[in-house]
């Protein structure tokens, strides 16, 4: 019974330690989350202003996207003519 508890201290323990040496050596990572929710923020808004757009020249804007592969720079999103 006892080499079992001394098994788990000695689990928890090492458990322990990984979970502080993770905190430690991604601790920028954890602290600029901010950055990602400002970059969806952007893209959020970006999307919306475009249909609005389209819609305001008298388009309907659907939100697809098509890439006309291998043309990359043909890309269409969504914004046809009624």
């Amino acid at each position: 019974m006892t080499a079992l508890h001394d098994f788990q201290l000695v689990l928890l323990n090492w458990l322990y330690s990984l979970k502080n040496h993770l905190e430690v050596k991604y601790q920028d990572v954890i602290e600029n989350k901010w950055i990602i929710w400002v970059i969806i923020l952007i893209a959020v808004i970006g999307g919306i202003g475009y249909a609005y757009y389209c819609t305001s020249k008298g388009y309907s804007f659907s939100g697809q996207v098509k890439w006309n592969w291998p043309k990359v720079w043909n890309i269409g999103i969504g914004c046809k003519p009624n």
